[in-house]
């Protein structure tokens, strides 16, 4: 049985939705990520929430797609009654914790029979919490040409959620779901390579290095090269 798409137990990319334009609100107007763009200037709110209804989610209309990316909680935890207290670590099984309470229950109380100790349980709340997924960037697809099977693809994160594997995953999830659903035959990246997050992102991915721009982008201490890297990827049989 194959694993499902978009989706793995730490990372899951969904669709843009307009309670994305926060996040995309800052994330596009960090300058630190203007080096391998055209951007020149801030955009609006506006401006992104147009973006945002306009785009249809179908990449042979819009020859472009844009992911959000999610990391995923479950958190199982143990709540003592009355103390507040929580923690994550692994839960003993039921059948265990109420025997130790209620041995617990009859050293302590001797001369209560077996029938009113066997009532005794334990008091301890078990309560599972499904926490929202939190959205820690995007990872897009851009310059898609159907009749070639290529995409460009660029991928953006909260900086404290770099450095993480975060990227790698949901960069793996978009190859998969590229190959599979939408039979593109390779990707490419364009990477400033002073950039050493995405070079070292990208390089370990498995994209090549197959040239170099120079004196591509205007920065302000002057001309920087541009890398371009290059993956094919294959259809999972």
């Amino acid at each position: 049985m194959t694993a499902p798409l978009l989706q793995s137990p730490t990372v899951s990319l969904r669709p843009l939705e307009s309670a994305d334009l926060p996040l995309m609100y800052k994330l596009e107007n960090d300058t630190r990520l203007w080096d391998t763009t055209s951007a020149v200037q801030p955009l609006s709110r506006g401006t992104i929430g147009r973006f945002i209804n306009a785009s249809t989610g179908d990449i042979y209309k819009d020859r472009q797609l844009r992911l959000v990316i999610e990391i995923n909680h479950s958190v199982l935890e143990d709540r003592k009654q009355g103390t507040g207290k929580k923690t994550q670590a692994s839960m003993p099984k039921a059948s265990q914790r109420l025997s130790s309470a209620v041995g617990k229950a009859g050293a302590d109380t001797e001369r209560k029979s077996e029938s009113e100790a066997a009532n005794l349980k334990p008091q301890i709340e078990i309560e599972e919490i499904s926490q929202t997924p939190t959205s820690v960037g995007f990872i897009d697809l851009t310059n898609f040409s159907p009749r070639h099977q290529r995409a460009e693809v660029g991928i953006c994160l909260l900086p404290e959620y770099q450095q993480k594997r975060i990227g790698t995953e949901a960069l793996r999830l978009m190859e998969d779901y590229a190959a599979q659903m939408l039979h593109i035959h390779q990707l490419y990246a364009y990477i400033n390579p002073a950039n050493e997050i995405s070079t070292r992102l990208f390089s370990s991915a498995g994209y090549r290095l197959v040239g170099t721009l120079r004196d591509w982008v205007k920065t302000p201490s002057g001309y920087a090269p541009i890398d371009i890297r290059q993956k094919k990827i294959e259809k999972k049989q």
